[in-house]
């Protein structure tokens, strides 16, 4: 149970949570599927950027593990004061829904705490399995389904 809404991750389709953390940027689609695969970088972007900063594919793969190292650690932290936040917001109010997702996306992304700005999707591979809605649809959607979970 988080937030006092149950989240069924064995259904055969996704879940409405999903979407609902979806439409924020949050990948709760990687726990529901685990083989599901987000590429992070194409080989070419990689090899602009290290060439940009002047590094052998040695000092690269050292310096991306740092990042991310770092960036888990963080995400941990986040974690925490946000399962301390659970039970003491409105499930149902999507101020304190951004505020949640702020707490835990805390300096791990640039739209912490926001609706999304741009678009997102889910990779299997090179292959879209979902595509969520276009940034400019979120607004009225995220009400939209505030509205609906009101309602049960």
């Amino acid at each position: 149970m988080i937030g006092g809404i149950l989240i069924d991750i064995t259904a055969g389709s996704l879940p409405i949570m999903t979407f609902y953390f979806m439409t924020l940027g949050f990948p709760i689609a990687l726990i529901i599927d685990e083989k599901t695969e987000i590429p992070t970088y194409s080989v070419t972007l990689r090899e602009q950027k290290r060439a940009a900063r002047g590094l052998s594919a040695l000092e690269d793969m050292i310096d991306d593990a740092k990042e991310n190292t770092e960036k888990e650690i963080q995400e941990v932290k986040n974690a925490y004061q946000a399962y301390d936040m659970l039970g003491r917001f409105d499930p149902y109010d999507i101020t304190a829904l951004k505020q949640l997702h702020g707490v835990m996306t805390y300096l791990t992304v640039q739209e912490s705490g926001n609706f999304r700005s741009g678009n997102e999707g889910v990779f299997k591979g090179n292959r879209c399995i979902f595509m969520a809605p276009p940034p400019h649809l979120v607004p009225d959607q995220m009400d939209e389904l505030f509205r609906w979970m009101r309602e049960f």
